[in-house]
């Protein structure tokens, strides 16, 4: 069915030739001149997919983003330096999408009908983007700097084109049933970079996307089994994709993330309780081991062994006490977006990373201005959430997607949430899709 934001079949042909120039302009502006041709195709495929259905761009473009970061990454690292040029494409694709979103929405037959929520939700995150990239001008890693950017404002490209395609139950379900996909082909990718002794980052593997992934599927079963008994493929599907990796590999952070979850949905229902209980006593008979790890990591911390505990959390915790007495020197603006991963490399020079805490590595690089304007944009979910709980897409949905913000905020406690891409991407769709079952409950956007 063709979106008709042009209302006269004159001005349909004028929306296809709009969008083939300004392919030809990101084509030109965006690869080597051997890879021109091959752009122009690809972009012109992809304007007749906006033309006839453009939420099967958004899907298609959630789905393959994670698996082109899982494939990509790891070349990139080995020093194949065009291995990022998909990657790089499909960022474009998205800025591109956004664009023709906006238009279709200016050009529309009604005018302007931009909801002020959602309005007020666009604002919020450009000015946090905006002040995020002034910090880059006094940081001493610029090149850092402006990466971090580019992977934080793709995921709120994402997330605000989900405001706009997620209407109602019908298209939330797509959503569900399309990062179920990302889930099972990025554990078919990490199984063959194991197998194959590639680096893990950008796939299931990796700690931090085994957080969200497993984190929300979890939240996800326990929903279908409470709420939403009637759709059985999902609940299965996420029982497949969640539980399986989950009982056999105990990993710490979505342990504590889905913890926090689950105890919020259990405040809603008795039968959770249950629920809950049954999958605690199985993980604690499967990861036994991981467990009683756990309580020796507090021993080993509180003695006053930092590095040489033998597990991940020993010289966090180490470098968290070190950072924070830095950032009360700069404690308004902060020292500048991408600046911690050098204050890490002074404490531990063979690992340059970011300090696996976001809360206090955004204290760290954009002070307590930076980190105040990123709550207060990502509490816009929550606070839609409130003032709209009496409507009946929200009394389905309200505790699913308040479990999975608690999900979120637990997350970038112990890991690098917000600087990866795929992880954060995950995050802010779902969340984004708050805003479009509440404002498009009775409106149409085109």
């Amino acid at each position: 069915m063709v979106s008709n934001f042009f209302c006269t079949r004159k001005r349909y042909y004028y929306q296809f030739l709009y969008l083939f120039l300004l392919s030809v302009l990101l084509g030109i502006a965006s690869s080597t001149i051997p890879l021109i041709p091959i752009v122009l195709i690809l972009f012109l495929i992809i304007n007749l997919l906006i033309i006839y259905n453009s939420k099967i761009v958004f899907l298609g473009i959630l789905f393959l983003y994670p698996f082109l970061l899982g494939l990509t990454s790891p070349v990139f690292n080995m020093g194949f330096k065009y291995a990022n040029i998909p990657l790089i494409l499909m960022d474009l694709l998205i800025v591109y999408l956004f664009i023709v979103k906006g238009i279709q929405v200016l050009f529309n037959q009604k005018g302007f009908i931009i909801d002020k929520s959602i309005l007020f939700q666009i604002l919020m995150w450009m000015v946090t983007i905006l002040f995020f990239t002034l910090t880059i001008l006094y940081s001493n890693d610029i090149k850092l700097g402006i990466v971090y950017v580019r992977r934080m404002l793709i995921p709120i490209l994402m997330m605000i084109l989900s405001t706009c395609y997620i209407k109602n139950e019908r298209d939330f379900n797509h959503l569900i049933f399309t990062l179920i996909l990302v889930v099972i082909l990025q554990f078919g990718i990490s199984i063959y970079q194991l197998k194959n002794n590639l680096p893990m980052y950008g796939t299931f593997y990796h700690d931090a996307n085994f957080t969200i992934y497993l984190s929300f599927f979890l939240l996800l079963i326990i929903w279908e089994i409470t709420y939403r008994q009637k759709h059985k493929l999902i609940y299965y599907a996420s029982l497949l994709t969640g539980l399986f990796p989950f009982v056999f590999s105990g990993q710490r952070t979505a342990w504590i993330a889905f913890l926090f979850g689950s105890m919020l949905l259990a405040l809603k229902n008795k039968k959770i309780v249950i629920i809950y209980s049954i999958i605690t006593v199985f993980f604690l008979i499967f990861a036994k081991e991981i467990v009683l790890e756990r309580f020796e990591l507090l021993t080993s911390v509180s003695s006053g062994i930092n590095y040489d505990t033998g597990n991940s959390m020993g010289w966090r915790l180490y470098l968290w006490e070190h950072m924070f007495n830095e950032v009360k020197k700069n404690l308004v603006f902060g020292r500048g977006l991408g600046s911690s991963n050098a204050f890490v490399g002074s404490i531990y020079p063979d690992m340059p990373y970011a300090p696996h805490n976001e809360y206090l590595r955004l204290l760290y690089e954009t002070g307590i201005i930076g980190l105040l304007l990123f709550l207060v944009s990502l509490s816009f979910q929550p606070i839609l959430i409130f003032k709209n709980k009496s409507l009946p897409v929200m009394r389905e949905y309200k505790l699913l997607l308040n479990s999975y913000l608690v999900v979120f905020l637990v997350s970038m406690a112990p890991d690098n949430i917000i600087i990866m891409p795929e992880a954060l991407m995950v995050y802010f769709v779902v969340l984004g899709s708050v805003t479009g079952l509440i404002t498009n409950n009775d409106k149409k956007f085109y």
